[in-house]
C-alpha cells in the first residue's frame, strides 16, 4: 500500500517540477526538451504560448497524480489497487493525447503570425502535383 502511494506521488510531483519548469521565464527554446515542433522552434512567442499550455495540462497530470496517490491509501486492496493502476495510466494516455492538440494548437497560432508562409506552402505543393 505504501508503495502505490510513494510511486504515485513521487511521479506527481515530477509532473509539477516539470510543469514549473515549463512556465518559467527562463525556459527557452532547445532542441531536448518541450513541445518541439517545426512551428515551436522557428518562433518564440509561438514556443513560449505552447509550452505555457503544456505545462496547465502537466499541472493537471501531477494533482491528480498526486490525488490518486491518496486515494491509494484507502483503496490500495486487492482489486482496488488494479484500478489504481488503471486510473494512472488513463492519466498518461490522456496527457499523449492532449500533446497532439499542443501540436495542433502550434500550428494554429504559426498560421495566426505567420499567414504569407502557410500561402507560400500552399504554392508550393500545388506546383509540384
Amino acid at each position: 500500500m505504501i508503495v502505490y502511494f510513494a510511486g504515485l506521488l513521487v511521479v506527481g510531483l515530477i509532473f509539477m517540477y516539470l510543469s514549473n519548469k515549463r512556465a518559467s521565464p527562463d525556459f527557452k527554446q532547445n532542441e531536448l526538451t518541450g513541445v518541439r515542433t517545426v512551428e515551436t522552434l522557428a518562433d518564440e512567442d509561438i514556443w513560449r504560448k505552447v509550452n505555457l499550455r503544456a505545462a496547465l495540462y502537466y499541472k493537471h497530470c501531477g494533482l491528480s497524480f498526486i490525488a490518486l496517490a491518496f486515494a491509494s491509501l484507502v483503496f490500495a486492496r486487492g482489486i482496488l489497487a488494479l484500478l489504481v493502476f488503471v486510473a494512472a495510466v488513463i492519466f498518461i494516455v490522456i496527457l499523449m493525447w492532449r500533446h497532439e492538440y499542443l501540436k495542433e494548437y502550434a500550428k494554429e497560432l504559426y498560421a495566426e503570425k505567420y499567414p504569407e508562409a502557410i500561402e507560400d506552402d500552399k504554392n508550393n505543393s500545388e506546383d509540384e502535383e
